[in-house]
This record gives C-alpha cells, structure tokens and sequence, in this order.
C-alpha cells in the first residue's frame, strides 16, 4: 500500500514543477481530455493539488445521456496520465470543485449535486443544491459517497473547499443558502476517511438579512 506523510503531502512539488524551463526537455505539456465525444461531450477541471506522484485535478465530465459527473485526474512527474475516473448518476448533475490526498493515497472530492450547472455559477448556490463527498481509492473505484443533510428547512450547500488535516482526517469548507429570505452563511466540517464525522460547524449571524460567503 502507498503512504505518505501530511509534510509529503503538503509540500512535494513534482519533478516536472521544480526543473527549469529553459530547455525543451524540461517543459511538458499534456491534454488530458477523457470524453469520448469532443461533439457532445465536455469536461472541466476546477482544482489542482501536487501530490507525492505527480498532480490531481478535479472538476468534471459531461456525456450527453449522463449529464455532469464528477472528475478525477491523477497525473505523474512526467505529464501522463496515470488515472482517471468519473463519478454520478444519471438522475443529477455531480460536481467536484475541490479535493485533497490521504495519507495512503485516497483522494476526497467535495462539491455539490444539483439540477443546473455550469462553470460560471461555480461559485454560486442554487436553490436545492446538496453538499457532496466521494472517497476514492488509489485505483480509481469508488469507496463511498455521501450527500451531506442539513437539519434546517429550506437549506441548500455546497462544499467548496477541502484540505487535509493530518491522522486520516479531512476538513471541508462548504456555503450554505437558508430561509425564505435566501441568506447566506457557512459551515466548517471536520471527517474521518471512513466518512465519521468529528465535528460540525454552522457560522451565522441570528437577525434577518444577513450574508456570509467564504
């Protein structure tokens, strides 16, 4: 099994990062385009971390009867593309607007899933929207997936950032849109790679009107 410490994690810069540019050699540029209809099918990559391999991207991936689903590059110190997979269902759009690495390799993808989307309303909220976390293994499959529930009425989230804070434990950022009135505020959530959750935080004023987003 893989494993790598927080600091690896945290500060490896992959080899094709830290070389000089100054020679054609040391330079790569690579497409990593995964849809098999260039036509009708369309991809997107909102994060990029360096891992202790290479880089991770995630976003996501259209197909005409699918709708959007949620994306995983893994990409090595040389530019290839060592692994990609897609996440979702065919009933909702699924999208990853962050992830992070465990110790072990794993990668966590936080975003959303929603009826309407489109990279301009990235960082927006709509009405209905649900928070979502994937786990997924070192060889690209699906661990688990979880759709995080809020206890108010008339809540929508969207988890918009992740990082790792050390000992398999993840904390994950996400904007919340509650009330009729459509007021904005944020919560803070702290996991464990099992999907445990250790803590959860909601950050809001108490009088009517108002608005936060981080």
């Amino acid at each position: 099994m893989i494993s790598y410490s927080l600091r690896d994690i945290q500060n490896y810069k992959p080899e094709f990062a830290q070389n000089s540019c100054s020679s054609a050699s040391s330079f790569v540029m690579q497409g990593y385009g995964r849809a098999a209809d260039n036509w009708a099918d369309e991809e997107s990559a909102l994060d990029i971390i360096a891992t202790p391999t290479g880089i991770a991207m995630a976003g996501w991936m259209s197909t005409e009867s699918h709708g959007l689903r949620m994306a995983l590059w893994h990409v090595n110190q040389y530019g290839a593309l060592s692994l990609f997979g897609e996440y979702g269902n065919d009933q909702t759009h699924q999208i990853a607007a962050s992830l992070a690495l465990s110790s072990t390799g794993q990668s966590l993808l936080v975003g959303r899933q929603t009826d309407t989307y489109s990279d301009e309303y990235r960082s927006s909220l709509n009405t209905g929207d649900l928070a979502l976390i994937k786990y997924i293994d070192t060889d690209g499959g699906e661990l688990w997936s979880d759709l995080l529930d809020s206890t108010d009425t008339d809540t929508s989230e969207v988890a918009v950032d992740v990082f790792n804070a050390g000992n398999n434990e993840f904390v994950i950022l996400i904007n919340r849109l509650y009330s009729e009135n459509n007021n904005q505020d944020f919560r803070v959530i702290k996991i464990e790679s099992n999907s445990n959750v250790l803590w959860d935080k909601k950050n809001s004023f108490t009088y009517s009107g108002s608005k936060q987003k981080v």
